[in-house]
């Protein structure tokens, strides 16, 4: 392989991680807001982990 496919596939995957970065915790608070509110004995942290889960599951998949 040369280095300009190397460097190509480098920038590729930098770009593809920082779009990641911006993009699941945008769609994990889209699908947050839409979940049910916590009750007095539920963790809210339960419904955040549903919520990234969707995320990542989406943009990564």
């Amino acid at each position: 392989m040369s280095w300009v496919n190397r460097a190509l596939k480098g920038f590729f995957w930098f770009a593809f991680a920082s779009f990641l970065a911006a993009s699941i915790p945008h769609v994990a608070y889209f699908f947050r807001a839409f979940e049910p509110q916590a009750t007095a004995g539920q963790d809210p942290l339960f419904y955040w982990g549903i919520a990234y889960a969707l995320a990542v599951s989406i943009d990564v998949m």
